[in-house]
């Protein structure tokens, strides 16, 4: 009996100093005023860190970047800066502008692939600028020559098509920087 009351005892008594023994910490961030587009601000923390996506190229393959951002922001990361390469930079670049994951997805969906990338190096002569009409060469079959020397096409495809389609899509862009 009395070895449970000097137990018991004991066990209050540490209850008791662990109870006093507590010390208060008050954490205070640092917060700077972060420009926002259209004027607005936002309060983030000094000491965050930056986040960067760096986004890869792969042709169609590198349409899966849509489905990288999407997890992203499913999560609630959101990127500070953004980087890609060939469709990733694409993709990047169409992010950046304010295009949504969704709007992104539709984009690529919709967009009819095989006219932009077609195997051919003819423009449709309403891409083209007045002087690029008169001197395009209207033959079945031209050859390029520097001096006597024949020049070999470096591409099956001008890449007209695909410029003229993200220029538009670049123009409609929601969002645009103030730079």
């Amino acid at each position: 009996m009395r070895e449970q009351i000097k137990i018991l005892l004991i066990f209050f008594i540490l209850c008791l100093s662990n109870s006093f023994g507590q010390t208060e910490y008050i954490l205070s961030l640092d917060i700077k005023e972060k420009k926002l587009p259209f004027g607005l601000t936002d309060r983030v923390p000094i000491n965050k860190p930056e986040i960067a996506f760096a986004l890869s190229g792969g042709g169609a393959r590198g349409l899966s970047q849509i489905g990288v951002l999407r997890a992203f922001e499913e999560a609630g990361i959101k990127p500070d800066l953004i980087v890609g390469t060939s469709m990733g930079s694409i993709i990047g670049g169409m992010y950046a502008a304010g295009y949504s994951v969704d709007q992104l997805d539709s984009i690529a969906h919709e967009t009819d692939w095989n006219d932009l990338l077609t195997l051919s190096n003819q423009s449709d002569r309403r891409d083209l600028f007045v002087d690029q009409k008169v001197t395009e060469d209207r033959a079945i079959f031209s050859l390029r020559l520097d001096g006597l020397k024949p020049i070999l096409p470096t591409s099956f495809n001008d890449g007209q098509k695909l410029s003229n389609h993200l220029n538009i899509l670049a123009f409609n862009a929601p969002l645009h920087s103030e730079s």
